[in-house]
Parts: C-alpha cells; sequence; structure tokens
C-alpha cells in the first residue's frame, strides 16, 4: 500500500475573506452591505440573515463586515457572540459590557459608552453582586431610564456616524436567553443610527420563542425584524465541484475518469446540503481511505462512507446484510434468478420504509447506483457484468471484495484508532471539540465512555498548546457528559483530567490552571470530583495509603490545594442559591463533599428547603439514583440519602405521587423515584 501524505483536517472555521469564497456567498455579501449603507440613519434598523446550522450564515455574516469596513470609513462595528455567555446568568450584561468596550475605545463615542454603562445599571436585574456589582457601584446616577436613553440618542444623532452590531448564533441560546435578547434590541438598546445585522435559524429560534410562553414566534420575529434575508442556498454544483475537488486531492492518482461515475457523483452530492456536510464527508474519507487505499474501487468507497456518515442505519443494514447486496450471477437461471431478486426486493422495501421520508429515496438511488442486484430488483433491469469482473475492479458489489469496505466497522458503540485522533485533532477549537464529545453522549448507545477509555492512550501525544482546551471543555460540559452514566466518572477524571494534569510542568502551573477552570467552569461535579482525589493525595477525604504521595509527588502543593477549596465551597454555595446544584450529577457526593466542609445543619437545611415542593423532592431523589443500574434494585442509594433526609418523612408523598403522577412525573424522573420506594420496602 503506497503512502500518502498527510492530509489536514478540515474545521468548521468560517471564512473571513470573500477572496476564499466557492458557495457564491460573496456577491449576496456585497448586497447586503450596500443595503446597510443605505438605510437611513435616523432610527434603529433590524437585518436579520435566516439559515439553518452549518449553512454559512458566520462566514456570510465575515463577508458583510468586510465590505462594511471598506463602504463605511466613519462606522462603528461592533461584534456580540451571545453564545459565549450562554447558561452564565450575565448574557445581558455582556451585551451591555461589549457594546459599551467597543464605544469606549474611540474618541467620539466616549461619551455614548459612559451613559450605555449607566443605562445597563438601570436596566439589569437587581441586585448585583460580586464583581459585575462593584463595577457598577460607581456608576449610581438620579437619572431615570428615559433620561438616559434621551441621553445616548442625542450624542448618536449628534455624531452622525453609522453604527452597525452583528450578532449571531442567536439560535445556539436557551428560550429565555433568545427572548431577553430580543427585548433588549427593541425596547432597550434601540439607538438611532444603529443597525442590528442578526444571523440565526428562524424556525429554531421562533420555537424557543414559543417556549416562553410567547403564542406565534415567527409573528414575534416580524415585530423586531425589519428586513428579513433567508441565506441562499448554494448551488449544487458548487458544493459538488468543491467535495470532488477535495477529494481528488485526497485520492491522488487513484481518481481517475474511468472510475468516475456520474451516476454515483449525483447521488453521492444530494447528501451534501451545507458546507459542514462537504466537511464531514471530506474529513471521514481522508482518515478511511488510507486503510483501504489500492484495494477498494475509490467510488465506492467514497458512496459506502456517505452512508456511514448521513445514515448510519442504511450503513449497518449494508454491513450486516452482505447476501441482500452482493452478487447476481449471470450462472443463475432465469427461474432462480427471479426468485431471489424477489426475495431481495421485498427485504429492502421493508428496511427502506423505516428511514425518515426526506431520507428514503436518496438512500435506495445510492445503493443501486454501486450494487447491480439491487438496480435489478428496483428497476427490472441492468445489473450487468460479472462477479469476475467486479473483483478486478474492487466493487463493493463483489461477495469477495465487499469486506475490505468495513474495516473501519467496528463492533456498535466501540471506536477507532482513526476517530480517536480525528476528535483530538478537534481540540485546537474547544468549541468544536465539545461538540464532538457531545455527539458521542447523543449516540446510542453513546460511545463517550469508550472515547475517554482509548483516549488515556494518547494522553503523553496531545501536543501542549492543547492540553488547556481540553480540560476547559471538560470543566464546561463535564456535568453533561456525566449524566450519561455515573460510570464514566472515574475514567474521565483518573484516567483523563489528573493525567493531563500532570502534563503541565510544576505545581504552580497546575494551579494556575485549575483556579480559572475551578472559578468559570460551569460543571459543579467535575469541580468537586476533580478537588477530591488532589486532597487524598494529601491523605484527605477518606484516603486510602495508596492514594496518600510525598508532597513533591502531588499534583499540587497542599497550601494551594486549601485555595481550591475555598473555591469550591463559594461555587458550591452559589449553585445551591441559583438551582443549579439539584440538577448537577452525583447529588450525593456532592453533598457529602458540602459536610465535610461545613456544618451538617447547613447542608441538611438547603435539603429540607429543596424538598417541600413535589419536584424538588423528585430532582432530589435523582441525584441518588445511578441510572448505569437501573434496573438493579440496588441502584438507588438509600444509604446516602439517609444522610440527608429521613426516607420516613418523604415514603407517603412519593407513593402517592406514583399513584397519582403528575404531567411532569416521566422519564428518569419516574424511574429514580420507582426506585427509591422500592429500595425502602426492601428495607422494611
Amino acid at each position: 500500500m503506497r503512502k500518502m501524505n498527510p492530509s489536514p483536517i478540515s474545521t468548521d472555521k468560517p471564512l473571513t475573506n470573500p477572496e476564499d469564497d466557492k458557495l457564491g456567498y460573496n456577491s449576496f455579501a456585497q448586497h447586503i452591505a450596500q443595503t446597510v449603507c443605505n438605510v437611513p440613519r435616523s432610527e434603529c434598523f433590524v437585518l436579520a440573515i435566516y439559515g439553518p446550522w452549518g449553512s454559512g450564515k458566520t462566514t456570510l455574516l465575515n463577508f458583510i463586515q468586510h465590505y462594511l469596513g471598506k463602504e463605511i470609513e466613519k462606522s462603528l462595528i461592533i461584534n456580540f457572540n451571545p453564545w459565549w455567555f450562554s447558561g452564565r446568568g450575565d448574557l445581558l450584561y455582556q451585551f451591555f459590557n461589549q457594546v459599551s468596550i467597543s464605544f469606549g475605545k474611540e474618541e467620539k463615542f466616549k461619551a455614548v459608552a459612559h451613559w450605555i454603562s449607566k443605562l445597563a445599571k438601570e436596566t439589569l436585574p437587581k441586585p448585583l453582586s460580586g464583581v459585575l456589582g462593584l463595577i457598577f457601584e460607581h456608576l449610581a446616577t438620579e437619572k431615570s431610564i428615559h433620561d438616559i436613553r434621551e441621553e445616548i440618542w442625542r450624542y448618536l444623532t449628534k455624531l452622525r456616524s453609522q453604527v452597525v452590531i452583528i450578532i449571531d448564533d442567536v439560535d445556539r441560546l436557551v428560550p429565555e436567553e433568545i427572548r431577553d435578547l430580543f427585548m433588549v434590541i427593541k425596547a432597550v438598546a434601540d439607538f438611532p443610527n444603529t443597525i442590528y445585522l442578526l444571523a440565526f435559524d428562524e424556525e429554531a429560534v421562533a420555537k424557543a420563542l414559543e417556549k416562553t410562553g410567547i403564542p406565534d414566534g415567527k409573528k414575534y420575529l416580524e415585530k423586531i425584524v425589519q428586513v428579513p434575508l433567508v441565506l441562499p442556498l448554494p448551488e449544487k454544483t458548487a458544493l459538488q465541484d468543491y467535495f470532488f475537488g477535495q477529494i481528488k486531492w485526497v485520492l491522488g492518482n487513484e481518481f481517475l475518469d474511468e472510475i468516475y461515475q456520474e451516476e454515483i457523483k449525483d447521488c453521492i452530492s444530494k447528501f451534501l446540503k451545507t458546507m459542514r456536510d462537504v466537511k464531514r464527508l471530506v474529513n471521514a474519507l481522508k482518515v478511511t481511505y488510507p486503510l483501504v487505499k489500492g484495494e477498494v474501487n475509490p467510488m465506492d468507497f467514497i458512496a459506502i462512507e456517505t452512508l456511514r456518515i448521513f445514515s448510519s442505519t442504511a450503513y449497518d443494514v449494508v454491513r450486516l446484510n452482505p447476501v441482500m447486496f452482493t452478487g447476481t450471477s449471470d450462472t443463475y437461471t432465469e427461474n432462480r434468478l427471479e426468485i431471489d431478486i424477489k426475495e431481495v426486493k421485498e427485504f429492502h422495501e421493508k428496511w427502506l420504509e423505516k428511514l425518515p421520508v426526506t431520507e428514503r429515496d436518496i438512500v435506495k438511488n445510492l445503493l443501486i447506483s454501486i450494487f447491480p442486484k439491487l438496480e435489478i430488483a428496483f428497476k427490472g433491469a441492468g445489473g450487468y457484468g460479472s462477479d469476475a469482473e467486479w473483483r478486478r475492479q474492487s466493487r463493493i458489489c463483489s461477495e469477495d471484495i465487499f469486506p475490505r469496505y468495513f474495516r473501519l466497522a467496528l463492533p456498535k458503540g466501540d471506536i477507532s484508532n482513526y476517530e480517536i485522533r480525528a476528535t483530538l485533532e478537534l481540540a485546537k477549537d474547544s468549541k468544536a471539540f465539545a461538540q464532538k464529545l457531545l455527539q458521542f453522549c447523543r449516540e446510542y448507545p453513546p460511545r463517550i465512555s469508550v472515547f475517554f477509555e482509548r483516549m488515556k492512550d494518547y494522553i503523553q501525544e496531545i501536543p501542549e498548546d492543547r492540553v488547556y482546551n481540553i480540560l476547559q471543555t471538560l470543566f464546561d460540559i463535564g456535568d453533561e457528559i456525566l449524566n450519561v452514566g455515573h460510570h464514566i466518572r472515574w475514567k474521565l477524571i483518573e484516567k483523563i483530567i489528573l493525567p493531563l494534569l500532570r502534563r503541565l510542568n510544576s505545581q504552580k502551573e497546575r494551579f494556575t490552571v485549575l483556579k480559572n477552570l475551578f472559578s468559570d467552569g460551569h460543571s459543579i461535579s467535575i469541580i468537586i470530583r476533580t478537588i477530591v482525589p488532589l486532597g487524598r493525595e494529601y491523605g484527605r477525604y477518606g484516603a486510602n495509603s495508596p492514594d496518600i504521595k510525598p508532597p513533591e509527588k502531588c499534583v499540587i502543593s497542599e497550601e494551594d490545594l486549601e485555595k481550591l477549596e475555598k473555591i469550591t465551597l463559594e461555587r458550591i454555595k452559589k449553585a445551591s442559591q441559583d438551582g443549579s446544584l439539584l440538577k448537577a450529577p452525583s447529588l450525593g457526593f456532592i453533598l457529602q463533599y458540602w459536610q465535610d466542609l461545613e456544618r451538617n445543619k447547613i447542608v441538611k437545611s438547603w435539603c429540607s428547603k429543596v424538598i417541600k415542593s413535589d419536584e424538588g423532592l423528585v430532582d432530589f431523589l435523582v441525584g441518588f439514583f445511578d441510572k448505569d443500574y437501573e434496573r438493579n434494585e440496588m441502584a438507588f442509594k438509600l444509604s446516602e440519602l439517609k444522610l440527608f433526609v429521613n426516607p420516613s418523612e418523604i415514603i407517603d408523598r412519593c407513593k402517592n405521587l406514583l399513584a397519582s403522577p403528575p404531567e411532569w412525573l416521566k422519564n428518569l424522573r419516574k424511574v429514580a423515584i420507582g426506585a427509591f420506594v422500592k429500595r425502602v420496602e426492601l428495607e422494611e
């Protein structure tokens, strides 16, 4: 097998230079930029670009900004990506903060920046606490919100400079944040000479708004957005040409005219609706094709990889049923062939019927293009060629060659070395890496546990500049990962996080990194699951002899450990106040840690408070249920629960809820409360 030059994996990074445009967005961007320039400057104006995820909205915004910079010399362009701040509870503060900072960079706008800061102080929820409170403490003013807005209007009207505020990824926010952002744009920050340029998926945002109680999300958007523009879909030929241009580079000399089949090409193209689809398939081929180069027909392999990426159900049917796809030998008698083809057609009609309607025909046509047996079954003709010919051409329809195409088809739920490397390659971009990990979590069965089990073998190979990105991602989305199953926790902490920390050179460097992660990370369970083994190295938290290490061998110093413990306690208190603690995975473990740091009375008081409502009670019980052992009578950790709540005081309430379940009592909540009742009954 010949060696191939290494090909970098393409990230999902949007383009910034219109000269790199491959999909015809350049002219559309120029048109929008010109429209923005021609908008009357007396009032606020909202323009929105609608398009599905992966369709290139961010690239288009970048192109528009490129042209705006050329068209409007005296304009101020402000970029705000709300998704960076989603879930932190300070989205509106960050919006005003970014706008104020941007205004403050130019001398002529400094007065506007000053008044926007005051407007934020007056409109943001009170009371403010912590750093945010200190920021605005000195901004107290006797002016009303109306007076402050008048000052902003006066300055901006006088300046006559155009302000363009670009807001991307609106559809990634939670429903309440989407609603609040639009309310601010329409009712608070509707400044003169200001144009808002938004980009989002209209359907997703409309549905999100309806979840907040707004009756009709689309009609609500009509009140906000003066000019809605639908992102034009890239021309089919543009995506197709770009994809096959990339593939020619990947396949090299093997991509020759005699194997270039227009029918297969057309079928593959129907799966490629956005540039993101193209990059997913190209990246997959960059990883998988070198393994079978020279052993398979390139076009057949591209076709079957297309199914693996975009229709895993169809891919598994092909992989597990070779006899229904390969062959159509011309040695069969006419009568025998007729019977076989009838059986084949019935088999395929049955499983194809289970595919989504939008997927059914394109999957069927793609399979017909590479399997002659299906061409005869569905069209009653064709199927030309012999098995000997197909073997010479390394075609997938040959029974002998067929297995070569599935060397990456691991047992369901497993993961290959190549996918591990490709995933770690994404760690150059924390956002892309996080999306990939969450994808592993959403699969069935989830492959996230397998990924961490395999990832531990690559810890020492990970470039140093990606170590922090990986740690940051795990401390941001770690609790979402733990929700997949508690069995992941030891793999994530012991096998990944601690070894990654030890890649850093000194205890002081590790502490600096951990201080940032503990302070800013969104995953309270990961923070506590990390602090405990760090403490056990010094004999704390019920450490066993093998856990204890000489001070110089510990991850961090004992002095810095105590500093992290203080940060952890503050994070627990904050989570107990904002409601996130109740939803955290491994609640029982967290409460025991909290109990170690503070008086038991404080923890029990919090527990008593949250279980007063029925929903709070059930969510509390979920925190003591181990869904990894859902069918085991010991799945509910009753002994842990008893540390904080007397089961006899809540058992009747739980039985009554099960007897007359409210609408919200379903899924894991229902399973957990049922497990609690059974566990209590076992002890009686």
